[in-house]
């Protein structure tokens, strides 16, 4: 895989140069989550002149999470990044729901998350439908950079539940852009993922909360250098080096489209 970025991002440049399997994605996680190999990156993170460029594309997200861009190539043909929620850091516990802009694998590497998957339905629970639209994005590719993004409030619309499961250490997924779900800590420690995503599909996603958003332009301030060191600090204290592949536990991996998604919880799936 590569001891720092630069030689992760050739790692990956060689599986998708020229276009991004949702399948070869979960295999390579697989490959970098191998014997602890995510937790030396970090940690040679920190003494690294890498640290100041990761910083400047990361943040906290107001989805309650830490998102660490790790390689975010110019050609944009994918994105790896390195998701910590840490009930210790007063954050939220349970995101709001929303689909995305692209279609990504996902490999949990800590902790314990509970999944939930939703369609639009008349017999839902009531939400606000919000389109944010990425403002980073551009007509040709461009290096990735945080900043804000505008939301459009569409209306209310209804929410049904339809799927959950609970993702232990060691659990795979894939996900394609227009699946509705919401991610929930069941962890007492920080859960984390190692998670790469593909091209931008659209340049919108849509999120739904219970109360309208106060605002229609959200800003999403960047990491300093510093505070990036001490999220990566804080959360590898936090697992104390016990290694985040040494227990799996439940392993399970879903392949869900939004066509699997339509019965009711219980009802088969």
């Amino acid at each position: 895989m590569g001891t720092n970025l630069r030689e992760v991002e050739d790692y990956l440049d060689q599986k998708f140069t020229e276009s991004f399997d949702l399948k070869e994605a979960g295999a390579t996680l697989a490959q970098m989550t191998a014997n602890n190999q995510i937790l030396f990156l970090l940690e040679s993170l920190l003494d690294s002149e890498e640290l100041l460029e990761v910083a400047r594309r990361s943040n906290r997200q107001q989805n309650g999470f830490e998102k660490l861009v790790l390689v975010s190539p110019a050609h944009r043909l994918y994105r790896l990044r390195f998701h910590i929620w840490n009930p210790r850091s007063g954050g939220n516990n349970q995101e709001d729901e929303h689909n995305h802009s692209w279609e990504f694998a996902s490999t949990v590497l800590s902790g314990c998350l509970n999944q939930q998957f939703f369609i639009e339905s008349d017999s839902g629970e009531a939400r606000f439908k919000h389109r944010f639209i990425n403002q980073h994005l551009q007509p040709q590719p461009t290096p990735y950079q945080n900043g804000y993004v505008n939301a459009e409030t569409l209306g209310q619309v209804r929410l049904k539940r339809v799927h959950e499961v609970n993702l232990a250490s060691g659990s795979n997924y894939i996900l394609t852009p227009e699946v509705i779900h919401r991610i929930t800590n069941l962890s007492d420690v920080p859960s984390s993922t190692l998670f790469l995503h593909g091209p931008f599909q659209k340049s919108d996603s849509d999120v739904y909360t219970k109360i309208p958003l106060a605002r229609d332009r959200l800003d999403i301030p960047s990491y300093k250098p510093e505070q990036l060191a001490q999220v990566i600090r804080n959360y590898l204290d936090s697992i104390g080096g016990s290694g985040v592949t040494k227990s799996l536990g439940l392993v399970q991996e879903a392949n869900l489209q939004v066509d699997q998604l339509t019965d009711p919880v219980g009802n088969g799936h």
